[in-house]
């Protein structure tokens, strides 16, 4: 019993951590997004 709840707490753990890496990737994929696109709008503005 005690063994099964550490093994389903370790899926727990690796699911949430790939989950932040996932975000942490996403939000830079993001910030460079935007980025570029801040950088278009002021070469357009001029």
């Amino acid at each position: 019993m005690g063994f099964m709840l550490s093994k389903s707490m370790n899926e727990n753990m690796k699911n949430q951590q790939e989950f932040m890496l996932m975000n942490a990737r996403l939000q830079v994929k993001l910030k460079t997004y935007w980025k570029q696109k801040r950088i278009s709008w002021s070469c357009q503005k001029e």
